[in-house]
């Protein structure tokens, strides 16, 4: 690689992709609505910072010589004296020692946002102040400041994943430090959690201000490229003889290896922080050979961004199951920083060393919406480049992050990395085992699907309806647009609007239309309904089947709370409420043949995590004492009812509409509006509703049941009084220490409102319980030699392929390691744990595991 692959513009202003001539005054237009147009930037700048923010407001715009300014000047309204109110104390003036601008430098009417087009247009302002004054730091105050400075270089712009960050920028050759603007404390109206949070990224950055400036070097020196397949040989020698520690990294032909076709191009290994080497990968059995012992020596310790990728791939391409897996990158930066979107590996290397751009050359060749990409057509070199700066930078993260890991306020963090980096390579066994399908049921119901839409859409197109659209307007009836089902609703059939859109229009959704009692809406809800069924779900199942399996993708780096999640296809958003879609589509997952599918299931998880997390003595009870049962004696007080009178339903709606929402934040009016709308018309007994005998019990209406529960409310934080204490106290922590610590290790950080502060370690935790006894049965099964195979985990329960005859073994199993050997090694769970089981007949389907979910 030549010297050179990063280097410092001469001009920022002509290297920054989102700086463009076509956007001009004239094209935004701002400057004509407003006072003070064009706002130049004011300040002497002493320290050497440069703070954008958002945009003038009226005082700026308006009032600037009333408040004693010789020229319009930024941050002078409430938002800006705030600002100047907290950096008082740390002896900062705005106008003394900071330059100021902002994102757009007329006043936007009404002081609504700027509009991208806007941003775009005052860019070049903002580089040319960079290039001009050239400060040491540069403060982006506010989510539009944020979106000006990255806007083309990063796909994700929020303030609340940049915040927090002191980041050496090589196009401008300073720290750029994001956070909140003050007028989004204001706009907050005393949230104590976003003061807490501006209080601690107003005190980071100043913190930063002593720092000299940064320094870049060119990464690309370090990588080599080889073309000669004696000395790719001789560098995997090397590493088998010396035992070298390494980071890889392979480019594909797509996300998948499944499908015929697929493809390794190109491949690099890093042997350290300054070497690494890039390479066409050699067609030569001697490499596969060679290559296949460096995968499976578990004495070579192996570092990859996403392991699971390199994993699946070795898998399939090489048959070689990879040993000595020591770190994920990509993992590891979930752990240090929860934040959604802060794991992509150019995202990681910006923000740690100011690198971006290489990723962009050959970003276009590997992206695609189709089963494959354009690979083969990106050019070689640029290919083998970015492919030995992603294992270098790789490498060069595993090192930052276990020294991050080290430091005393994050040891404990690096237990929970461990824990889910055992996690990740039980979630390779599990993806490789595949999700057996029965392709020609699949089709079967597709064509079913599609006939009778095609019904539907007929009858719905000529219909009475339809007629009188096209009659009104001379053009088609568009089943699929708002704007016509709009005019025809209220303007045509004289419908009542009953709910609006965030942009004040009449709502035509599920809700809405499901309150409109007459055929056309019923057959255009069915018509909706088998659309999602066979277009989003069955659709997504027979796109990725292969050979009779389908891949999915178990990931530990994406949600903020911990827990897993699963895409292509996303198997834990399965229908399981509607009986219809729950069947179509769970009838074509199936065993693999001779075995049935059983399911192993923790039993109210999350409330035994409450009662260990916040030790109440009432939860503690309810979940330690055999018979009692929580949301039957919670139901019994909502509906006023003998506990024989509790239905299953009205259990559940209490549950999941009372405990559970009043547990994680809600209040009573909320759940009252929404308990009285589902449950109003169930059934009791025979002729008894629950409307019909809460009247009997004196609530004649919703007012008087809103008053009952507000009552049953207050009864209800009387009796849990330890958990609404412990809440209470979890706020306040979160509040001095800006995260939330979780008892496995885990550590959310960012902004949080007191919902996320109280049911992430809840939730969370449930979750972790399940992953720790997956693990364990994983590696026991293998251990063992079972065959049967764990194929999904669906938030907080396994399914396994199971092999009649060893059913009854693996579920004592599941048993004694899922409710006994983790309270063992865990002594805060200090409840019992249960485990349901659930299974299906030799050959059944999924839909047919007895009570499945």
């Amino acid at each position: 690689m030549n010297k050179g692959f990063f280097f410092d513009s001469p001009s920022i202003v002509k290297n920054q992709k989102s700086y463009s001539p076509n956007f001009t005054c004239e094209t935004c237009g701002l400057f004509r609505t407003c006072k003070s147009p064009k706002m130049r930037p004011t300040g002497s700048g002493e320290r050497g910072i440069l703070i954008v923010a958002e945009a003038p407001g009226r005082e700026e715009d308006e009032e600037w010589e009333r408040l004693g300014y010789p020229e319009p000047t930024q941050l002078i309204g409430e938002a800006g004296r705030l600002l100047r109110w907290k950096l008082e104390p740390y002896g900062l003036d705005l106008d003394r020692d900071f330059r100021k601008m902002n994102a757009v430098n007329c006043r936007p009417p009404r002081n609504r946002e700027p509009t991208r087009k806007e941003l775009k247009s005052c860019k070049h302002f903002i580089l040319e102040e960079i290039e001009s004054g050239k400060p040491k730091f540069i403060w982006l105050m506010g989510k539009k400041a944020v979106e000006s400075f990255y806007m083309d270089r990063f796909d994700h712009l929020s303030v609340g994943l940049w915040r927090g960050r002191c980041i050496p920028d090589r196009d401008t050759g300073a720290w750029v430090l994001p956070m909140y603007h003050s007028s989004f404390l204001l706009h907050s109206k005393g949230d104590k959690n976003v003061e807490s949070l501006f209080d601690m990224d107003l005190e980071f950055a100043v913190s930063c201000l002593g720092k000299e400036s940064p320094r870049f070097e060119d990464e690309g020196q370090y990588v080599k490229r080889l073309s000669d397949l004696e000395d790719i040989l001789g560098l995997l020698d090397r590493i088998k003889r010396d035992r070298i520690r390494f980071s890889f990294d392979y480019e594909t032909s797509g996300l998948k290896p499944f499908k015929p076709g697929h493809h390794i191009r190109v491949m690099s290994i890093a042997l350290g922080a300054e070497e690494a080497y890039s390479f066409e990968v050699p067609k030569s059995k001697r490499f596969g050979g060679k290559w296949r012992r460096v995968l499976t020596d578990p004495g070579i310790d192996k570092v990859a961004q996403n392991l699971k990728f390199e994993d699946r791939w070795s898998r399939k391409i090489y048959g070689a199951v990879p040993q000595g897996w020591i770190h994920d990158t990509m993992v590891a930066g979930h752990i240090l920083d929860s934040r959604h979107n802060s794991t992509n590996l150019k995202f990681m290397v910006y923000v740690r060393w100011g690198a971006e751009g290489f990723k962009d050359d050959t970003e276009t060749y590997l992206k695609s919406s189709e089963e494959f990409n354009r690979i083969d057509e990106a050019p070689l070199e640029d290919l083998c480049d970015r492919c030995g700066l992603d294992s270098l930078f790789t490498y060069r993260l595993y090192e930052e992050q276990m020294k991050d890991f080290g430091l005393s306020s994050n040891r404990g963090m690096y237990g929970a990395y461990q824990f889910f980096h055992e996690g990740l390579l039980a979630f390779c066994d599990m993806e490789s085992e595949g999700i057996p399908v029965d392709e020609a049921y699949y089709e079967r119901e597709r064509r079913r699907l599609t006939a009778e839409i095609n019904f539907l859409e007929g009858k719905l197109l000529e219909g009475k309806e339809a007629k009188l659209f096209e009659e009104k307007t001379g053009g088609k009836l568009g089943l699929g647009s708002s704007k016509d089902l709009r005019f025809l609703m209220f303007n045509l059939l004289n419908q009542e609007s009953l709910k609006k859109t965030a942009s004040g229009n009449d709502s035509v959704d599920e809700e809405a239309l499901e309150k409109m009692k007459i055929p056309f809406v019923k057959d255009l809800l069915r018509l909706r309904k088998l659309l999602k069924i066979r277009d989003t779900y069955l659709a997504q199942f027979q796109r990725e089947v292969v050979d009779g399996k389908i891949y999915p993708f178990w990931d530990l780096h994406i949600p903020e709370s911990f827990r897993s999640s699963c895409s292509r296809p996303n198997f834990q958003n399965i229908p399981a409420r509607d009986e219809e879609a729950k069947k179509s589509t769970r009838s074509g997952v199936v065993p693999s043949p001779g075995n049935k599918l059983v399911s192993g299931d923790y039993s109210g998880i999350e409330v035994a995590e409450a009662a260990c997390i916040t030790k109440d003595p009432v939860l503690v009870k309810y979940v330690s004492t055999p018979g009692t049962d929580m949301h039957r004696d919670q139901a019994m007080e909502i509906f006023i009812l003998t506990a024989k009178q509790v239905i299953k339903g009205l259990r559940f709606y209490a549950k999941n509409g009372f405990t559970f929402p009043e547990f994680y934040g809600s209040y009573y009016k909320n759940c009252a509006l929404f308990i009285w709308e589902v449950c109003k018309s169930m059934l009791i007994t025979e002729g008894l509703t629950v409307r019909r005998h809460l009247r009997n019990q004196g609530i004649l209406n919703y007012e008087d049941f809103e008053d009952h529960m507000k009552e049953v409310e207050r009864r209800f934080w009387d009796k849990y009084s330890g958990f609404a204490e412990w809440k209470e106290k979890a706020i306040v922590e979160y509040r001095r220490k800006g995260y939330v610590d979780m008892p496995f290790g885990f550590r959310r950080i960012g902004l949080l409102y007191p919902k996320e502060i109280v049911n992430t370690p809840i939730q969370g935790t449930a979750f972790h319980c399940l992953l720790w006894s997956l693990i364990r049965l994983n590696e026991e099964r293998k251990q063992e030699g079972w065959k049967s195979k764990l194929i999904m985990q669906i938030h907080d329960e396994m399914i396994w392929d199971m092999v009649p005859e060893e059913s009854e073994h693996i579920k004592e199993r599941i048993v004694q390691v899922s409710t006994v050997e983790i309270r063992k090694e865990n002594d805060w769970i200090i409840v019992p744990l249960e485990v349901d089981f659930e299974e299906g007949g030799i050959n059944e389907s999924w839909y047919n595991v007895k009570g499945g979910k």
